[in-house]
Formats: C-alpha cells, sequence, structure tokens
C-alpha cells in the first residue's frame, strides 16, 4: 500500500496458516455480526443478504426468544421458502404457505407470519430447555438462489463450546443431510395431512356406514311392516272371499224367497180368483133367496128351509176359512218382503264393504311397490357411495402405505447415520473388546496394558480435538484477517480519493478570483483534510485491534488447551478406576460361565455313557437266552420286557 506507517501487511494464506497453527482461538463477540457474509447457491449474485442481528443468544430455560433474522434490502418472504435448522436437522419448514414442524417443536416454534411481507424470517422458540441449545441455522430460498446464516443458542451460566458466533463451516456432507432432513420432515408433514385425510374419510365411511345400518335397520322395519300388511291384505282377501261366498250364499236364499214369492202370489191370485167366484155366487144366491123369501113365507116348508140354511151356514164357513188364508199368506208376504228388502240392504252394504276393501288393498299394494322402489334407489345409491369410499380409502391407504416405506426408509438412514456417528466418538465397545481379549492375562498386566491403552486413546482424542479446534481457528482467523485487510484496503481507497480531492481544491484555491469562492473552497478543503484524518485514524485502530485480537486468541487459545488436559486427564483416571472396578467381576463372571458350561458338559457326558452302559446289558442277556435254547415263554416274556426297559 501507499501508506505503509498505517495499513499492515499480511502474509500469504499458507505463511500465516503455519503462524497461527495451534495457537488461534475464534473470535468470542455477541455484538452484531457485521463481517459475515452470507452464501449464495445456483447464482452468483442474489437480490438480497440475509442478516443476522446477534450471532450468539443466553437465554435461562423455560424463557421464550427470538432468533432474529431478516433479509436485506426489505424483500417480502411470502413466496419464498424458508427453512430453520438446529445442527443438520430441520425443525421448521415454511414452504407455498404451509408449514411444516419438527419432532420436539410442536406448538414451540414459529415465524412472525404478518412480518413475512416486510422480511422478517425470525424464529420464535417456546418454553426453551437446556436440550435446545446448538446452533441454529437459516436459509431463505427463492427460485435457484439461498442465503444461509447461523445463530448460536447457549444456556446462561453455561460456557460456550465455540467462543467464536460463527462455529466449524458446514461441510458438503451436512448440506446433504440438511437437505435430506427438509425432504423428511415435508414427507412426515405430507403423511400427517393423509393420514388426517383418511381419518377423515374413515368417520366419513363410519358416518355412511352407519346410515347404511340405520336405513337398513329401518328397511327391516319396513319389510316387517310390509310383511303385516301383506298377512292383513291376505287376511282382507279371506274375509273378501268369505263375504263373497255369504253374498252368493244370500243371492241365492234371495232367488229361492223369490220364487216361494211368486209361488205364493200366484196362489194368492187363485185364491183371489176363487174368493170373487164365491162373493158373486153368494149374492146371486143372496138375491135369489130375497126373491123367493116372499112366496115361501106363506107356504114355509119347515125341513126345506133348514137344508138350505144348512147350505149356507156351510159356504160362510168356507169364505171365513179362505178369508183367514189369505190374510195369512198376505202376512208371510209381507214379513218375507221384509225379509228380502233386509238381505238386500246387507248385500248392498257388503258389497260397499268389498269395494273399500278392495280400494284399500290397492292403495296398500301401491304405496308397498312405491316404498320399495324409493329404498331399492336409496340402497343402490348408499352401495354405489360405499363403494366409491372404499375405492378412495384403498388409494389413500396405498398412499400412506407408499410415504410410511419412504419415512421408515429415511428414519432407518437417519438412525444409521447417528449410530456412525456416535460410534465414531465412542470407544466403550472396543474398550470391552479389549477387557474381554486380556482377561486371560494376569490383573496387572491388564490394567497396565489397559491403561496404557487408554491413555494412548485419551492423548489420540485430545490431540485430534486440539488438531481440529486449531484448524476451525485457524480457518476463522484466515477470514477475519481477509476481512480486515479488505475493510482497510476499501478505507485506503477512501483516503486516496479523499486526498486527491483536497489536491484538486488546493489547485481551485490557487486560481480562485472572488474572496467567496476561497471560503468556500477552504471549507470544502477542510472537510477533504478532516475525512483523510478520520480515513488514517480508522485503517491505525483496524491494524491495532489485528495485533490485539491475535493476543486475545492466543490467550484464549493456552486456557482452552489447558482445559482440554485436564479434561482428559480426569477421564483418564475415571475410566482407569472403573477398569480396576470391572475387570474382577467380568473376570468373575466368565469363570463361572466356564464352570457352568463345564458342568453341563460332564452332566450330559455321564448320562450318554449310563445309557450306553444299559444298552449293552439287554444284548449280553439275550445272547445268553438263545444259547440255551428254552421254550419257556415266561421268560421270553421277562427278556423282552428287561430289553424294553
Amino acid at each position: 500500500m501507499d501508506n505503509p506507517g498505517l495499513v499492515p501487511k499480511f502474509h500469504d494464506g499458507a505463511s500465516l496458516r503455519a503462524q497461527v497453527k495451534g495457537r488461534l482461538y475464534p473470535r468470542s463477540i455477541g455484538s452484531c455480526d457485521y463481517l459475515d457474509v452470507y452464501r449464495s447457491i445456483g447464482s452468483p449474485t442474489a437480490m438480497f443478504l440475509l442478516i443476522c442481528r446477534y450471532n450468539r443468544v443466553y437465554a435461562f430455560p423455560g424463557d421464550d426468544i427470538t432468533l432474529s433474522s431478516h433479509l436485506s434490502p426489505e424483500t417480502s418472504a411470502v413466496p419464498m421458502e424458508v427453512r430453520w435448522f438446529r445442527g443438520t436437522e430441520c425443525i421448521y419448514l415454511y414452504k407455498n404457505g404451509q408449514v411444516s414442524v419438527g419432532r420436539g417443536y410442536e406448538g414451540r416454534a414459529s415465524l412472525m407470519t404478518s412480518e413475512l411481507k416486510r422480511g422478517n424470517v425470525s424464529l420464535v422458540l417456546k418454553s426453551i430447555a437446556p436440550t435446545d441449545t446448538g446452533t441454529y441455522s437459516c436459509q431463505v430460498l427463492t427460485g435457484h438462489n439461498k442465503v444461509e446464516k447461523s445463530i448460536h443458542l447457549y444456556m446462561s451460566g453455561m460456557e460456550p463450546l465455540s467462543p467464536d458466533g460463527t462455529g466449524p463451516k458446514l461441510t458438503e456432507q451436512d448440506g446433504l443431510d440438511m437437505d435430506e432432513s427438509v425432504l423428511i420432515l415435508e414427507l412426515r408433514n405430507l403423511l400427517q395431512q393423509r393420514e388426517k385425510e383418511l381419518e377423515d374419510k374413515t368417520k366419513q365411511l363410519e358416518t355412511t356406514g352407519e346410515m347404511l345400518r340405520t336405513k337398513s335397520n329401518l328397511l327391516l322395519y319396513k319389510d316387517a311392516d310390509l310383511e303385516n300388511v301383506s298377512r292383513e291384505a291376505i287376511r282382507n282377501e279371506e274375509r273378501l272371499g268369505d263375504v263373497l261366498r255369504e253374498l252368493e250364499t244370500c243371492k241365492r236364499h234371495v232367488e229361492r224367497l223369490g220364487r216361494d214369492l211368486e209361488e205364493k202370489n200366484a196362489q194368492v191370485e187363485e185364491l183371489q180368483g176363487v174368493l170373487k167366484d164365491k162373493e158373486r155366487e153368494l149374492e146371486e144366491e143372496e138375491e135369489k133367496k130375497q126373491q123367493e123369501k116372499r112366496p115361501e113365507e106363506q107356504t114355509a116348508d119347515g125341513p126345506k128351509i133348514t137344508a138350505e140354511d144348512s147350505a149356507d151356514a156351510e159356504e160362510s164357513v168356507c169364505i171365513a176359512e179362505l178369508k183367514n188364508r189369505l190374510q195369512t199368506m198376505e202376512k208371510d208376504l209381507a214379513d218375507k218382503m221384509e225379509r228380502l228388502q233386509s238381505a238386500a240392504g246387507a248385500l248392498s252394504e257388503k258389497t260397499e264393504r268389498l269395494r273399500d276393501l278392495e280400494k284399500n288393498l290397492q292403495d296398500l299394494a301401491k304405496e308397498r311397490d312405491e316404498y320399495v322402489k324409493h329404498v331399492t334407489r336409496e340402497m343402490e345409491m348408499c352401495l354405489q357411495e360405499l363403494e366409491t369410499l372404499g375405492q378412495k380409502l384403498q388409494e389413500k391407504n396405498a398412499e400412506v402405505e407408499e410415504l410410511r416405506v419412504v419415512l421408515q426408509a429415511k428414519d432407518r438412514e437417519l438412525d444409521e447415520e447417528k449410530k456412525r456417528k456416535a460410534n465414531e466418538h465412542q470407544d466403550v465397545p472396543e474398550l470391552l473388546q479389549k477387557t474381554v481379549a486380556t482377561l486371560s492375562e494376569t490383573r496387572q498386566d491388564q490394567l497396565e496394558d489397559l491403561e496404557s491403552w487408554i491413555r494412548r486413546k485419551s492423548e489420540q482424542r485430545r490431540q485430534r480435538e486440539e488438531d481440529e479446534k486449531a484448524e476451525v481457528l485457524e480457518n476463522e482467523f484466515l477470514e477475519y484477517v481477509s476481512a480486515v485487510k479488505e475493510l482497510m484496503a476499501k478505507k485506503h481507497e477512501t483516503m486516496q480519493a479523499w486526498e486527491k480531492m483536497a489536491s484538486v481544491l488546493q489547485d481551485k484555491l490557487e486560481v480562485a478570483e472572488t474572496d467567496e469562492e476561497r471560503g468556500e473552497l477552504g471549507t470544502q478543503m477542510e472537510e477533504a483534510l478532516e475525512m483523510q484524518r478520520q480515513s488514517r485514524e480508522q485503517i491505525k485502530r483496524l491494524s491495532d485491534s489485528v495485533a490485539e485480537k491475535k493476543r486475545d486468541i492466543e490467550e484464549r487459545h493456552k486456557r482452552e488447551i489447558e482445559e482440554i488436559r485436564e479434561t482428559y486427564g480426569a477421564k483418564i483416571e475415571a475410566e482407569t478406576q472403573i477398569l480396576k472396578t470391572l475387570l474382577p467381576d467380568v473376570q468373575a463372571y466368565f469363570r463361572s460361565a466356564v464352570e457352568d458350561v463345564w458342568r453341563r458338559y460332564r452332566i450330559v457326558t455321564d448320562n450318554l455313557e449310563m445309557r450306553v452302559e444299559k444298552n449293552k446289558e439287554p444284548k449280553t442277556e439275550m445272547q445268553t437266552v438263545e444259547a440255551t435254547d428254552s421254550g419257556d415263554g415266561r421268560s421270553d416274556a421277562v427278556v423282552n420286557g428287561e430289553g424294553e426297559c
């Protein structure tokens, strides 16, 4: 640079890395992270930056905190995709107006949705716990652009693991894990939505099934009513048949009465004719008697008058009998007419009842047909709806199964990855294997070997951790120095610009003609000189800050190294003590197990030997019996019985 007294000289990357190797520590600031720059992927330039007000946040358990983050310049984040991660696990996703929340953060993590249109993508965490500490990363994506920032959350009173706010840089594998976590969260959210839809469809199907069962019960009731109506109709038909038969009987009876009435009428007419003839004859006889009465009074003949009187008396009796018979027949005729009229009225009444029954029967049959048609249509509609719901349910089940398979596969991959990462930092299985392998040696040799092995492993872990920290801190310091260098270069360019401006103003001042121009140019020249002086002071402060930062980092790094060594020394002592306590118990356990196995082996061997001896004894006895050639069946039975035993 032109001003070596104010601007420090920077070494190249390799020499500077060699100088600060093992002596650097990341910066520890809790204020506005001005020097951190966003990362853009997919496009060389982005239309906005992601700015976090603080890169480190401290809180107490149970507090509600806000991880502040916003876009600059102010840009609406409503159409964008906003992701929040804890480590590499996606805990909150805003995409297409939909929100997905990770496990353990339901109801505790949220965005200020009303502030999204102003570019505010801050994450609000409620009721935080010590397990919530860690590095939180915010990603904002739009199109092919992605900006990202990180914020570290600590519990108050706890010493940060990384005093620098940025922490270790994300690797390519971490980026893939983060993308995979986002995909898993989306799949889990989609699976929850599908399960919710499936529950709704299931409830709808249950409701439809309940309605179908209700309608089936109603149909059964209606069928029962219809059967009752049918039975009533059959009974009405039977009663109608009885009425028809009774009506036929009445008709025949009326016809018979009609014929009898006609016969009686004919007899009455005959009797009336005979009566009229008798009355005419009687009148003629009376006239004759009156004509003959006068001459006969004079010459009365006693016996003759007596005979005529007798004849008249007989005729009078006959006429009286005929009149009586006529009156009787007229009375019978009147009775039969009344009975006929009564039978005709009953017949008309039964005919009317028959017509009413036929009409009611037709109405019932019509209602039954209409109801059967209506119920049939409802049943068909219910069956169609049930089939449709069944098909939809099967489709949803298939989709849910596919999503569940994908999610299970992703969960398995995550579990394997977590196990792999956990196994990388866990030496307990190796320690146990080493302990089992050395059980055959003496206890003192085992303890010495294991202690040396523990110390060697601890030393390797400590050295590896120190190297990793040194490398991370080295990169962070290089970035810090590079950023300061760039800022100082800009300040130097600004200072040179003010120097040129002062030179130009000096030239103008020399050729100025009026006092007013000279006064104005003098004022501008003083401002330029003042700005030049301020630029020099800022460059000097930046140069001093680099040296001060370096000293501060070296001191903190020394303290951290001492703490790491003290921690690993305590771990070595604790592991050695655990080993001294555990080894005798392990040896006793294996000795007991070996003795138990050996005892079982002896028992099995003794049992086998006893069985072999018993199998040999029956064969010897059988050979002895065959040699004697005995036909005694009892001996054979005894021998066979013993052989079977």
